[in-house]
């Protein structure tokens, strides 16, 4: 879709104000349906509390190369459509058209039409970099790319579970690595020691089409590889995404990765706060909410003075970082490991992870925004969706 002088409509509704999302997308637009690299744009609705008679607004972001730029704006939308003209009741015929224009790849204007009447709600102009776009996406499960010999451009996929169990067949014993790297992970946990045990609780719903469940005794254990060790690559840096809920609080290991016994990058949570640990260094954010899911982004890079260190993203925005000079020395022996401590010991989890993916190289601000927005589940029900170029 080129996008000079291009033009999008949406006719929806807004299902509720349920969910776990603050955000819940209308569409997004993208240059590649990997969620690597290139350019995007999200239109989204931003809730402002789970109280069914709330209102939202518009929320807008581009990202490029340039950086990331959001916008909101001020018309009030209301969950199932409530109009600025009825706001008094609610009506499941009432839709919303919000529209976004693209003109001459500079300027993004989001409107809304309600009750016949249109508001200008975001103007953004200046905006340099805009390319055409190749797909449309909305809570989509994101393909899996190739990992580049070299390891310094933007195919650079490690590992993605999806947690289907509809692909997987009918066997609890493993779970596939959709990858092409063949980092399969068994589900271990029960008191025989193997993934057949009823004490194994499977799949169930994650924001992107399935999720496993943990019950404090399983986790899952991938095979070892050193696509694992990111000093190995020409970028020493690294990137992990992952959905995750718990279902308590807490010492909980949500993912570690290590050699043996040995911890070198991990994500816990500890009385709610989440701590990234990384070798002999580790920060905090927080806290979270039990029994609500997240989406998780860890980076680290050492790859130049100016870019070294290391960031945790909570559902697509910065919540904390920290200066590394060096990324402590991964074994090619390492593996992840899922719900549990590296050493299988401690921090047992009990919860739901979902959309997991592990990269050979920092993903910029903007590839973590981007998988944000494009894989978290929508809350409006689409009536139509019109595309056109004028001329």
């Amino acid at each position: 879709m080129e996008a000079n002088n291009f033009f999008i409509q949406n006719e929806v509704k807004f299902a509720g104000n349920s969910g776990d999302f603050n955000e819940q997308p209308i569409f997004t637009l993208l240059k590649n349906n990997a969620l690597t690299g290139g350019e995007f744009i999200s239109v989204y609705r931003i809730r402002t509390n789970r109280n069914e008679a709330a209102s939202g607004i518009l929320g807008l972001t581009h990202g490029s190369t340039g950086g990331l730029y959001s916008a909101s704006g001020l018309k009030e939308l209301y969950p199932q459509s409530l109009t600025a003209n009825t706001n008094s009741t609610t009506s499941d015929s009432q839709y919303y058209n919000i529209s976004l224009n693209i003109t001459n790849k500079t300027r993004l204007d989001a409107i809304i039409k309600d009750s016949n009447l249109f508001f200008g709600d975001i103007s953004v102009t200046g905006v340099t970099g805009i390319t055409d776009f190749n797909y449309l996406s909305n809570g989509t499960r994101p393909v899996s790319d190739s990992l580049p010999t070299d390891g310094t451009t933007g195919k650079s996929s490690v590992l993605c579970y999806t947690y289907n169990r509809e692909e997987l067949g009918s066997s609890l014993t493993s779970v596939v690595d959709r990858s092409g790297n063949s980092l399969d992970s068994s589900i271990k946990g029960s008191a025989s020691g193997d993934g057949t045990s009823a004490t194994i609780t499977g799949w169930t719903y994650s924001p992107i089409e399935g999720g496993f469940r943990f019950d404090g005794k399983s986790w899952l254990e991938s095979q070892t590889s050193n696509l694992f060790n990111p000093v190995s690559t020409s970028l020493s840096s690294f990137t992990v995404l992952l959905f995750a809920k718990l279902c308590n609080t807490g010492d909980t290991s949500i993912f570690t990765i290590g050699s043996s016994a040995t911890e070198l990058l991990s994500l816990k949570e500890e009385s709610t706060i989440l701590r990234v640990i990384i070798g002999d260094n580790s920060y905090t954010a927080g806290p979270v909410e039990i029994g609500k899911w997240y989406h998780y982004g860890i980076t680290m890079n050492c790859s130049t003075s100016s870019e070294s260190g290391s960031w945790l993203y909570i559902n697509g925005t910065s919540a904390a970082s920290s200066a590394i000079t060096t990324i402590p020395a991964f074994n090619n022996d390492s593996r992840l490991v899922i719900g549990k401590h590296i050493d299988l010991s401690l921090s047992s989890m009990t919860g739901v992870i979902g959309l997991t993916r592990i990269f050979n190289r920092a993903l910029s601000s903007q590839e973590i925004a981007m998988n944000y927005f494009s894989t978290i589940p929508s809350q409006i029900v689409l009536n139509k969706i019109e595309i056109a170029k004028p001329s």
